[in-house]
C-alpha cells in the first residue's frame, strides 16, 4: 500500500519527503480505523454498563462467573440475583436493585471457615522443612508433619485472598470476618482442603477447628488441639454436634442450629479446645485455647504447690519436737525376767 501511494504521488509530479509520507500513511490508517470502529461497534446495554459501575469490581469469581462484567450481564438477563455477589455490601445491593427496578433482598452472608486450630507449637512431630515456602510444594513432601490433614502454615490461602481478609498467626490462618466476602479463592489455594465457605446463620458461628480423621490416640500423638471424638460436644449440644466417626461434625441447619448461648457449654467443655466460635465480633477465636492453656498450667502449679505443702506438713509431724527428753525410768513395756 505505501509503495502504490508513493508511486501515485510521483506520477503526479509531487516530490514527498519520507517523514511526510509516513505521516500521510498514518493519517490514512487512523481514518480507516475510526470508520471501522463506528461501523463495527457493538451497542452495549446501558443497564449492563450501569450495573458494572455499581458492582464492587473485585472480579473475585465468588458468584460463579469470571468477573463483574459477566455477573452484570447475568443480572440484567435475570440469570442471577444482586445478592449473589458475595463482595457486595448492603448499599451495593440496594444500588443494583434500584437500577433493575426491583426490591433489594439481602442474602445470608457466606464466610470462610478454617478447619484447623493448631499453631506451630501445637503441631507435634513436625521436623524442619527445607524447600519452596508454599503449602502446595510442602504438601508434596512426605513426613513434613505428624498430622496429614492439618494446616501446613505457609500462607497460600492468605496470599490468594483478594480482600486481604486472612492473616497468618504463628503458622495458622485467621479470618477477619468483617472483610471476608466468602469468594472461595482460599479454598482453591489450600492443598489440604481444610477451608470451607459456610452461611453465617449466626454471628458468632460454631465451627470445628480440626480436619483429622485419625483415631483419638493418633490425634493426641500428632496435635495437642485436635478432635479426639470424645463425644462431649454431642452430649451437651446434640441438636448441632454429632460424632459419626473420628471427627465432630457441626450441622448448619437454620431450624436446629439455635443461638450462640446454646453452644457455649460445649465450647467450654471441649477437652482439646477444637470447638470454636468465630465471627465479626471476635478478634482472636483461638483466645479460648490460650486461656484454657493458662488455666491448665495454673491448676497444675496449684496442685504441685499443694502436694509440697502436704509433704512438708507430714514431715514436720513425723519429726521429734525440739527439747523433748526421753524418761529413763519409764517402763520399757517388757517384763523383767530376772
Amino acid at each position: 500500500m505505501p509503495t502504490m501511494f508513493s508511486l501515485a504521488l510521483l506520477a503526479g509530479g509531487y516530490l514527498v519527503s519520507t517523514p511526510l509520507l509516513l505521516l500521510l500513511i498514518g493519517l490514512f490508517f487512523a481514518i480507516m480505523l475510526t470508520i471501522a470502529h463506528h461501523r463495527l461497534r457493538v451497542e452495549e446495554d446501558p443497564t449492563v454498563v450501569a450495573l458494572i459501575e455499581a458492582l464492587p469490581g473485585a472480579n473475585c469469581g465468588g458468584c460463579g462467573l469470571p468477573g463483574c462484567p459477566q455477573f452484570a450481564e447475568a443480572i440484567a438477563e435475570g440469570r442471577a440475583q444482586p445478592s449473589d455477589c458475595v463482595a457486595a455490601s448492603e448499599e451495593t445491593i440496594k444500588a443494583v436493585a434500584e437500577i433493575l427496578g426491583v426490591e433489594a433482598t439481602a442474602g445470608v452472608p457466606r464466610r470462610a471457615v478454617i478447619h484447623c486450630g493448631a499453631k506451630f507449637r501445637e503441631r507435634l512431630r513436625r521436623p524442619d522443612y527445607i524447600g519452596v515456602a508454599t503449602c502446595t510444594e510442602m504438601n508434596m513432601v512426605a513426613g513434613v508433619q505428624g498430622c496429614t490433614y492439618g494446616c501446613l502454615g505457609l500462607g497460600d490461602c492468605a496470599r490468594s485472598c483478594p480482600f486481604e481478609a486472612i492473616t497468618m498467626v504463628a503458622g495458622l490462618p485467621v479470618v477477619n470476618y468483617r472483610t471476608c466476602t466468602g469468594c472461595g479463592q482460599c479454598i482453591e489455594a489450600c492443598p489440604r482442603g481444610i477451608i470451607t465457605v459456610e452461611e453465617m446463620i449466626d454471628d458468632p458461628l460454631l465451627v470445628i477447628a480440626c480436619s483429622s480423621q485419625d483415631a483419638g490416640k493418633q490425634v493426641r500423638a500428632n496435635c495437642s488441639v485436635g478432635c479426639i471424638a470424645c463425644g462431649v460436644c454431642a452430649k451437651l449440644d446434640p441438636e448441632t454436634c454429632e460424632v459419626p466417626a473420628n471427627l465432630c461434625t457441626v450441622k448448619y441447619s437454620a431450624e436446629r442450629y439455635g443461638r450462640t448461648g446454646d453452644h457455649e457449654p460445649a465450647v467450654e467443655k471441649c477437652p482439646t479446645s477444637c470447638l470454636l466460635l468465630v465471627g465479626a465480633g471476635i478478634e482472636d477465636p483461638h483466645e479460648l485455647v490460650e486461656r484454657k492453656t493458662r488455666e491448665k498450667v495454673a491448676r497444675a502449679a496449684a496442685r504441685a504447690a499443694q502436694q509440697q505443702r502436704i509433704a512438708a506438713s507430714s514431715a514436720s509431724n513425723d519429726a521429734p519436737k525440739p527439747g523433748a527428753a526421753v524418761d529413763a525410768d519409764a517402763p520399757s513395756g517388757k517384763e523383767d525376767t530376772q
